[in-house]
Protein backbone atom coordinates (compact mmCIF):
# COMPACT_ATOMS: atom_id res chain seq x y z
CA UNK A 1 0.00 0.00 0.00
CA UNK A 2 1.76 3.31 -0.92
CA UNK A 3 1.35 6.72 0.14
CA UNK A 4 0.26 9.32 -1.60
CA UNK A 5 0.65 12.89 -1.49
CA UNK A 6 -1.15 14.90 -3.74
CA UNK A 7 0.20 17.08 -6.18
CA UNK A 8 3.87 15.84 -5.05
CA UNK A 9 5.65 15.31 -8.40
CA UNK A 10 4.73 18.23 -9.89
CA UNK A 11 4.97 20.62 -6.87
CA UNK A 12 8.96 19.53 -6.90
CA UNK A 13 9.14 19.80 -11.05
CA UNK A 14 8.38 23.63 -10.47
CA UNK A 15 10.77 23.49 -7.59
CA UNK A 16 13.65 22.61 -9.94
CA UNK A 17 12.51 25.45 -12.33
CA UNK A 18 12.31 27.71 -9.45
CA UNK A 19 15.44 26.88 -7.05
CA UNK A 20 17.74 23.94 -8.48
CA UNK A 21 19.59 23.75 -5.30
CA UNK A 22 16.97 23.32 -3.04
CA UNK A 23 15.27 20.23 -5.21
CA UNK A 24 18.63 18.60 -5.11
CA UNK A 25 18.84 19.17 -1.25
CA UNK A 26 14.99 17.63 -1.07
CA UNK A 27 16.21 14.60 -2.87
CA UNK A 28 18.77 14.35 -1.22
CA UNK A 29 17.12 14.40 2.32
CA UNK A 30 14.41 12.23 0.50
CA UNK A 31 16.96 9.65 0.43
CA UNK A 32 18.11 9.69 4.08
CA UNK A 33 14.15 9.45 5.37
CA UNK A 34 13.85 6.44 3.18
CA UNK A 35 17.28 4.69 4.22
CA UNK A 36 15.66 2.95 7.01
CA UNK A 37 13.48 0.73 4.65
CA UNK A 38 16.66 -0.12 3.06
CA UNK A 39 19.24 -0.49 5.63
CA UNK A 40 16.68 -2.89 7.41
CA UNK A 41 16.67 -4.54 3.79
CA UNK A 42 20.33 -5.18 3.79
CA UNK A 43 20.21 -6.51 6.74
CA UNK A 44 18.01 -9.00 6.17
CA UNK A 45 18.66 -10.51 2.87
CA UNK A 46 19.57 -14.15 3.18
CA UNK A 47 22.61 -16.03 2.40
CA UNK A 48 21.22 -18.69 -0.19
CA UNK A 49 17.28 -18.99 -0.01
CA UNK A 50 17.55 -21.87 -2.27
CA UNK A 51 20.47 -23.82 -2.82
CA UNK A 52 19.51 -24.29 -6.70
CA UNK A 53 19.56 -20.17 -6.56
CA UNK A 54 23.42 -20.37 -6.44
CA UNK A 55 23.53 -21.95 -9.71
CA UNK A 56 23.86 -19.61 -13.00
CA UNK A 57 21.20 -19.22 -14.74
CA UNK A 58 20.00 -17.52 -18.25
CA UNK A 59 16.69 -17.25 -20.19
CA UNK A 60 16.48 -15.31 -23.29
CA UNK A 61 19.91 -14.91 -23.03
CA UNK A 62 19.88 -12.68 -19.82
CA UNK A 63 21.50 -14.20 -16.31
CA UNK A 64 19.25 -13.63 -14.55
CA UNK A 65 21.00 -16.06 -11.39
CA UNK A 66 23.00 -17.09 -9.06
CA UNK A 67 21.74 -15.20 -6.48
CA UNK A 68 23.91 -14.15 -3.82
CA UNK A 69 23.27 -11.78 -0.72
CA UNK A 70 26.20 -9.13 -1.76
CA UNK A 71 23.97 -8.77 -4.98
CA UNK A 72 20.85 -8.53 -3.46
CA UNK A 73 22.35 -5.90 -1.29
CA UNK A 74 24.10 -4.02 -3.62
CA UNK A 75 20.94 -4.50 -5.86
CA UNK A 76 18.99 -2.22 -3.89
CA UNK A 77 18.66 1.70 -4.61
CA UNK A 78 16.80 4.41 -3.96
CA UNK A 79 15.27 6.24 -7.26
CA UNK A 80 13.91 9.63 -7.23
CA UNK A 81 11.86 10.36 -10.55
CA UNK A 82 9.50 13.59 -11.04
CA UNK A 83 9.20 11.80 -14.99
CA UNK A 84 5.20 11.65 -15.72
CA UNK A 85 6.22 8.62 -16.66
CA UNK A 86 7.13 6.86 -13.23
CA UNK A 87 4.31 6.20 -10.83
CA UNK A 88 5.69 7.40 -7.36
CA UNK A 89 8.30 10.56 -7.36
CA UNK A 90 9.94 8.16 -4.34
CA UNK A 91 10.89 4.49 -4.58
CA UNK A 92 13.12 1.98 -3.22
CA UNK A 93 13.80 -0.64 -6.04
CA UNK A 94 15.66 -3.86 -6.19
CA UNK A 95 18.03 -3.62 -9.34
CA UNK A 96 19.69 -7.34 -9.35
CA UNK A 97 17.38 -10.01 -11.05
CA UNK A 98 17.55 -13.08 -8.43
CA UNK A 99 17.06 -10.96 -5.89
CA UNK A 100 13.95 -8.90 -7.48
CA UNK A 101 12.56 -12.92 -8.28
CA UNK A 102 13.53 -13.82 -5.02
CA UNK A 103 11.13 -11.08 -3.84
CA UNK A 104 8.00 -11.45 -6.19
CA UNK A 105 8.50 -15.14 -7.58
CA UNK A 106 4.58 -16.86 -7.46
CA UNK A 107 3.03 -13.38 -6.72
CA UNK A 108 1.35 -13.56 -10.39
CA UNK A 109 1.32 -16.99 -10.86
CA UNK A 110 2.15 -20.46 -8.82
CA UNK A 111 5.11 -22.37 -9.56
CA UNK A 112 7.17 -24.51 -8.15
CA UNK A 113 10.07 -22.07 -7.15
CA UNK A 114 7.54 -20.08 -5.64
CA UNK A 115 6.22 -23.11 -3.65
CA UNK A 116 9.85 -23.80 -2.26
CA UNK A 117 10.40 -19.99 -1.72
CA UNK A 118 7.06 -19.90 0.09
CA UNK A 119 8.04 -22.79 2.68
CA UNK A 120 11.19 -21.91 3.52
CA UNK A 121 10.85 -17.58 3.59
CA UNK A 122 7.35 -16.91 2.94
CA UNK A 123 4.82 -15.65 0.33
CA UNK A 124 5.59 -13.37 -2.44
CA UNK A 125 6.89 -10.15 -2.27
CA UNK A 126 8.72 -11.72 1.02
CA UNK A 127 11.26 -8.92 1.94
CA UNK A 128 10.96 -5.48 0.58
CA UNK A 129 7.15 -4.47 0.88
CA UNK A 130 6.62 -5.84 4.30
CA UNK A 131 9.53 -3.82 5.38
CA UNK A 132 8.48 -1.40 3.84
CA UNK A 133 4.88 -0.77 4.61
CA UNK A 134 5.77 -1.19 8.70
CA UNK A 135 8.46 2.11 7.97
CA UNK A 136 6.21 3.88 6.05
CA UNK A 137 4.38 5.88 8.65
CA UNK A 138 7.64 7.05 9.61
CA UNK A 139 8.99 7.54 6.29
CA UNK A 140 5.54 9.28 5.34
CA UNK A 141 6.24 11.84 7.85
CA UNK A 142 9.54 12.59 7.40
CA UNK A 143 8.90 13.44 3.91
CA UNK A 144 5.97 15.54 5.09
CA UNK A 145 8.71 17.77 7.07
CA UNK A 146 10.64 17.93 4.68
CA UNK A 147 7.91 19.01 1.69
CA UNK A 148 7.07 21.86 4.51
CA UNK A 149 10.07 22.69 4.78
CA UNK A 150 10.47 23.14 1.17
CA UNK A 151 7.30 24.88 0.94
CA UNK A 152 8.36 27.69 4.30
CA UNK A 153 11.93 28.39 2.25
CA UNK A 154 10.09 28.63 -1.26
CA UNK A 155 7.40 30.86 -0.02
CA UNK A 156 9.98 33.04 2.32
CA UNK A 157 12.19 33.64 -1.05
CA UNK A 158 9.48 34.46 -2.94
CA UNK A 159 7.91 37.29 -0.31
CA UNK A 160 11.50 39.35 -0.51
Amino acid sequence: MAQQITGLKEALRDLKKIDVDLQKEFRKNAKQAVSPIIDEAKARYPDAPLSGMNRRWSQNGRQLFPYTRAKAVRGLSFRFSTSGRTRSVIAVIQKDPAAAIFEVAGRRDPNPLADSLDDRVGRASRLLWPIAERRLPDVTREIMKLVQNVEARTNRSLAK
